[in-house]
């Protein structure tokens, strides 16, 4: 943004005045303010979405990254308990029969807690992706807009038709819609 604004300035000079030179400057100074302030919205957007998003990942990535081991516990008492079964004689003190229901309450605790998550991850998952999403349509959006208004300052100028840069001279604004 800093060099279209200079040489804007530039342009602003009275010695290097020709016709359309004033509108050309304003034009390029516009420009200039506009990749500053895109710049600056670059710099504000990430906090309003990227990091948020980022850290809810990262929560969801350490839970799951644990379930291996918690189905691993479970698998682990699962196997203790029929030990016991088998060999109750290991028991000191207590019968297998009042292991059973404590047992079986932890074990469809677990795997309703499990459940419950997976269902709120893939619905929690998939807010986040559509909000984060809809925030980056909204803020490229704002950038085009803004975009559009600098381009509009240079439509305002007239261009001489024997000038050839290899590009068209005139964009008329529908090229921009779809």
């Amino acid at each position: 943004g800093k060099r279209f604004e200079e040489m804007g300035t530039t342009l602003s000079n009275d010695a290097l005045d020709a016709q359309n030179n004033a509108q050309l400057s304003t034009a390029l100074v516009a420009t200039g303010n506009t990749f500053n302030q895109i710049g600056n919205m670059y710099g504000e957007q990430a906090r309003t979405d990227i990091f948020p998003l980022a850290d809810r990942l990262q929560l969801y990535q350490g839970i799951m990254q644990q379930m291996p081991d918690i189905i691993q516990i479970e698998k682990s008492s699962i196997q203790q308990y029929e030990e016991y079964a088998q060999r109750p004689e290991k028991l000191e003190g207590i019968s297998i029969a009042e292991i059973a229901p404590r047992r079986e309450i932890i074990s469809h605790v677990t795997f309703a807690e499990i459940n419950q998550f997976n269902k709120d991850k893939v619905d929690d998952l998939t807010n986040y992706m559509k909000n984060f999403l809809q925030q980056q349509i909204a803020f490229y959006s704002e950038i085009t807009e803004c975009l559009k208004r600098a381009y509009a300052n240079f439509e305002k100028i007239p261009v001489s038709s024997t000038v050839t840069t290899g590009m068209p001279t005139s964009y008329s604004q529908q090229s921009f819609k779809k």
